[in-house]
């Protein structure tokens, strides 16, 4: 299956946060759509909060489990409002011009 939104590939260190727990683990393949999460997870939650920090940026969004595998789980975004998803596309794009420079 062919994607249709823009996959930056890289590791950032995020907080996987349940009703009782946090948790550490490495967000990678962010889109606008979702994310691959490795690390410590609920035992049984499928919706937690995921976060983590870019400089002084932080972010901080509602997911939900799609997909586990073994290595790790993949997780869709649950935008509250647009500016969840403005701020998200803000990180996507400036990952993507910083890549972009490092070819030329």
């Amino acid at each position: 299956m062919s994607r249709i939104d823009i996959r930056i590939n890289g590791f950032w260190n995020a907080e996987i946060e349940s009703a009782h727990e946090v948790y550490k683990g490495i967000l990678s393949n962010l889109s606008l759509g979702g994310a691959f999460l490795r690390g410590e997870f609920p035992k049984t939650e499928e919706f937690f909060i995921l976060r983590w920090k870019k400089g002084e940026r932080k972010y901080k969004f509602k997911v939900k489990t799609i997909r586990k595998e073994e290595e790790g789980r993949g997780v869709i975004f649950l935008f509250q409002n647009g500016s969840d998803i403005r701020k998200l596309w803000s990180f996507i794009r400036e990952e993507l011009e910083r890549s972009w420079k490092a070819y030329f």
